[in-house]
């Protein structure tokens, strides 16, 4: 691979809190409840592949070609765009 680049997902958990309006028996009245809910927030990863073929022409002269893809949410998706480059030495 010529260039890969990975953000890795986050999972955090997250706590949120509500009131809820509730018939208490005990009393036999309505009351507030505070209700707690909890879940987790996940943030997908992200991932940046170019893959290329390089053909070295002569000593620090090189041409490749290349595509781009995008990782993400478990999937693949390419890029429609390939790329050219032309490299010299200085």
């Amino acid at each position: 691979f010529d260039s890969f680049i990975l953000f890795p997902g986050q999972t955090k958990t997250v706590t949120d809190y509500y009131q809820d309006y509730v018939y208490n028996e005990a009393t036999m009245e309505y009351q507030y409840e505070t209700v707690a809910y909890t879940y987790q927030d996940e943030k997908p990863g992200f991932g940046l592949l170019m893959p290329g073929v390089r053909w070295h022409q002569a000593e620090g002269k090189a041409f490749q070609f290349g595509f781009a893809a995008i990782a993400a949410n478990g999937e693949i998706l390419q890029i429609p765009i390939p790329t050219v480059q032309w490299y010299r030495s200085l």
